[in-house]
């Protein structure tokens, strides 16, 4: 990132530019970064680059002009961008025992810092114990795909002598993956993919609370479970005072299983309970169930004199599947216990983007209550297993990652994933 400070007449050019970065990358939520920011900038005050705390309303709006400009411009990306692509190459290197790191630290200074190549390889047999080679990309190699300059990729064999076959075997599935990827000074190990960074965000992951408004009605929202501190928007207390449009645009959509919520409105006084049934939002008490698509509609009515939908809503047709995950590696996708619902979409990608280390697993639950459980062996082995709790027996076979995307596809958009008519398939009996 530049140390210089961006003249004109935008006094917040600089900063601006740093968040609409952040958006870009893709894997972080406003929550998040709108604290990371806020942060350095309060750390660094009167020496950061980026200028000085506009202070907090004008940070979060700049942010959400910097989500709603992303969203509008990934409308015009083709089905699969070449992020989508490298995702899916990253498994593939995995796989023949070269671990892909995406964004380790922020340049070759931070690595340094954190203990150079013993850290990287110690990261690299925390996934793979049998690991012959790594690759790995800095933030600073995203920011310069950002900026049209192309995604760089850093390998380093286990030994200097495989340099050249194990440049060979990234270069190859790179391509089989159809990314344009190259060797282009042998004596440096760095391959480049030309590429555009364009990480599509969907679901929580393109979640913004749009721009405030005068007036707007306000509740008081209590945990009625536990604090989950993996509620990024949450933070730590069990109560907070929101405007409806922070809280049913950030949070209640995405409301874990088995946790609840106690809303009270401002100006009429009056409070419900909300939980979540799959994939639209229940009203404990009269049980109606109202759509997670248009919360901020009918929860600001609410607010205002009281008043909730006739009938209950239609479940989401898109194709929804809940999904809790544990990802134990330090650069993993972290674990959730509570399912959240999320977009088939965005629950390929979180496949794709999970460690493939031993013990790292996925559970996903469709409208019809049939799951489907992935959980990573040793060498490099995916255990796909149906559990069927009726008959007391579950089925399961190992399988490719692909082959579990389709069985999660299936799952989201038919209610089964077919599993038990695969060839190979196993019957377990819990008795």
């Amino acid at each position: 990132m530049s140390d210089e400070r961006v003249s004109g007449e935008d006094p917040h050019a600089a900063l601006r530019k740093e968040l609409d970065t952040r958006v870009t990358t893709g894997r972080r939520e406003f929550r998040e970064i709108l604290t990371e920011v806020s942060d350095v900038l309060r750390e660094n005050a009167g020496g950061d680059p980026r200028g000085e705390h506009p202070g907090m309303p004008v940070l979060r709006d700049m942010l959400d002009r910097a989500f709603a400009r992303h969203l509008r411009w990934q409308r015009r990306w083709p089905a699969r961008t070449e992020v989508d692509r490298l995702e899916r190459a990253g498994q593939a290197l995995a796989a023949r025992g070269i671990p892909y790191f995406e964004a380790l630290e922020c340049c070759d200074g931070c690595l340094a810092e954190d203990g150079g190549d013993v850290h990287l390889w110690r990261l690299a047999v925390s996934q793979d114990p049998r690991a012959r080679a790594i690759l790995y990309c800095f933030d600073a190699d995203i920011e310069l795909a950002i900026a049209g300059e192309g995604l760089w990729l850093t390998f380093e064999p286990g030994h200097a002598r495989l340099t050249h076959a194990v440049a060979k075997e990234i270069l190859d599935v790179l391509q089989a993956h159809g990314l344009d990827a190259f060797w282009p000074e042998e004596s440096v190990p760095r391959i480049r993919v030309d590429m555009e960074w364009r990480c599509r965000r969907l679901g929580r992951l393109a979640a913004h609370p749009g721009p405030d408004v005068d007036r707007e009605p306000m509740v008081d929202v209590v945990l009625t479970s536990p604090v989950d501190h993996a509620l990024t928007w949450w933070g730590e207390d069990r109560a907070r005072r929101v405007p409806v449009r922070e809280f049913t645009r950030l949070f209640l959509p995405w409301l874990p299983s088995l946790m609840s919520v106690t809303v009270t409105s401002l100006i009429t006084g009056r409070s419900m309970t909300l939980d979540r049934d799959f994939d639209r939002i229940r009203v404990l008490g009269s049980g109606r169930r109202l759509d997670r698509r248009h919360l901020d509609e009918i929860l600001g009515r609410w607010a205002v004199d009281g008043s909730l939908p006739s009938r209950d809503a239609d479940p989401d047709p898109t194709g929804i599947v809940e999904v809790s995950h544990d990802d134990p590696h330090p650069l993993g996708t972290g674990a959730r216990v509570s399912a959240i619902p999320l977009e088939l979409a965005e629950a390929r990608s979180l496949l794709y983007r999970t460690t493939p280390s031993v013990s790292a697993f996925l559970v996903f639950r469709a409208r019809t209550g049939e799951t489907l459980q992935l959980l990573w062996q040793e060498e490099h082995t995916l255990w796909m297993e149906g559990p069927d709790p009726r008959n007391r027996m579950s089925f399961g076979r190992f399988g490719a990652i692909a082959e579990a995307e389709d069985l999660v596809c299936r799952l989201a958009l038919d209610g089964e994933s077919d599993l038990p008519a695969f060839d190979g398939v196993r019957t377990i009996r819990w008795d």
